[in-house]
C-alpha cells in the first residue's frame, strides 16, 4: 500500500502498506498571527493565506530529494535551501527525528519578518504509484483525508510553542489548526517510496493538516530561542526542535 507522511513538529513517520488577524503579545516575544476572530470575511481570508503557505510549505519539504529535505537537517543549513519566498515569510521545518534536534539559522529583517513553522503536521498523498492507497468506490477526496486525518489527531498534542522561554500558545490552541485543502504536485521519487523503491509520478493529490504558528520577529537585531514540538498520542510519537535564530538587520 501506499505510504502516508507524518511530520511531527515535525518528524515524519510513513507506512508503506507507509483574520481579521488576531495578535497575541506577550513581554518581549514576537507576534503570533492566527484567525482567532468573529469577523467572517477577515477569516476566511485569514484561512486562505494560511492555506497557500502550507501548500508552498509541503512543496518545499517533498518536493526535493529527501537527502537535502529540510525535516532531515541536522544543524540548520538545509533550511535556507530553495526558500519558497525571496522576502517577508521564512519558513522552517520541524525533523524527521525523535530525539530533539537543535538547529541554528540567520533571519535578516530586511528581507523576512516572518516565520512560518509547524508545530506537528501530517501531510498524505495518493497517486499512479499504488492504485490501492486512495478514495474508495464512492468516497470522495475529502472524505479519505479527513478519515486519515482523524486517525492521526486523537487525543491530546502536547504542542509546544516558545519563543525565549514564553509560550505562545493560544487559547483555544485549536486555533493553530489549519489545513491545505486539496492540492496536487510533484512529489520527489525520493519521498515516494512503494515496495521499498521511489516511484516517479508527474502528480500526487495531495492533503497537509496539523497546527501551525506564522511568527513575526522581533523588530531589532538580536539572538532568540523558537521552540516548537507535539506528540501523535495515537501513534505513539512525540518529537521537539529547538532553534537558535539570530536575528540581523
Amino acid at each position: 500500500m501506499k505510504k502516508l507522511f507524518v511530520v511531527v513538529v515535525a518528524a515524519f513517520i510513513y507506512s508503506n502498506c507507509t483574520k481579521d488577524e488576531a495578535v497575541l503579545q506577550q513581554k518581549q516575544s514576537p507576534a503570533l498571527s492566527t484567525f482567532n476572530t468573529g469577523h467572517r470575511v477577515a477569516a476566511r481570508d485569514a484561512r486562505e493565506e494560511f492555506a497557500t503557505l502550507i501548500i508552498d510549505w509541503t512543496k518545499w519539504v517533498y518536493g526535493r530529494n529527501a537527502n537535502i529535505s529540510p525535516i532531515n537537517d541536522k544543524n540548520g543549513n538545509l533550511q535556507y535551501l530553495a526558500q519558497p519566498y525571496s522576502s517577508g515569510i521564512f519558513m522552517l521545518a520541524g525533523s524527521s527525528s525523535q530525539d530533539r534536534v537543535n538547529r541554528t539559522v540567520t533571519i535578516r529583517l530586511s528581507e523576512y519578518q516572518y516565520v512560518f513553522v509547524p508545530l506537528i503536521t501530517v501531510a498524505a498523498w495518493y497517486d499512479d504509484c499504488d492504485p490501492s492507497f486512495g478514495p474508495q468506490p464512492g468516497q470522495t477526496p475529502e472524505d479519505f483525508f479527513h478519515g486519515i486525518m482523524k486517525k492521526y489527531f486523537q487525543g491530546p498534542n502536547d504542542l509546544t510553542l516558545t519563543f525565549d522561554g514564553v509560550s505562545l500558545l493560544p487559547k483555544p490552541q485549536e486555533d493553530l489548526r489549519h489545513n491545505s485543502g486539496i492540492f496536487e504536485f510533484h512529489v520527489d521519487p525520493s519521498n515516494n517510496i512503494i515496495e521499498k523503491k521511489p516511484c516517479n509520478t508527474p502528480l500526487s493529490t495531495t492533503y497537509t493538516d496539523g497546527y501551525w504558528a506564522k511568527v513575526q520577529l522581533p523588530p531589532t537585531p538580536g539572538d532568540h530561542i523558537l521552540t516548537i514540538g507535539g506528540a501523535l498520542t495515537a501513534v505513539g510519537f512525540t518529537n521537539s526542535v529547538e532553534y537558535t535564530i539570530h536575528v540581523k538587520p
